[in-house]
């Protein structure tokens, strides 16, 4: 029995999906905006793609895939949000070192 490409495809994207939660979750993490935008509209091409493919289960996930990265360019890049002010890299609170 042949395995279906859009199943195959579709479980590939939600474990790349997964693997972005815990950055999402983490407040203190800071991805640079460049690579969440290059991602972004690759996942979104790949979603057109599957799309036009007949893949739709694949292209609904890249498309979340592809709105995750959205939002960590949004409120988790190296640079303050064009809208939402929140804490970046130098804001964090510093903790002692103990030698």
């Amino acid at each position: 029995m042949p395995l279906n490409p859009d199943l195959v495809f579709l479980v590939g994207t939600a474990v790349l999906c997964a693997g972005l939660l815990p950055t999402m979750l983490n407040r203190y993490a800071v991805v640079p905006r460049t690579t969440s935008i290059v991602a972004a509209l690759v996942l979104f091409v790949f979603a057109g793609t599957f799309a036009g493919m007949g893949f739709y289960w694949a292209a609904g996930v890249n498309w979340l895939n592809a709105s995750l990265w959205v939002f960590i360019g949004a409120f988790r890049s190296d640079t303050k949000p064009f809208i939402l002010e929140r804490t970046t890299q130098y804001d964090r609170p510093k903790t002692p070192v103990k030698l």
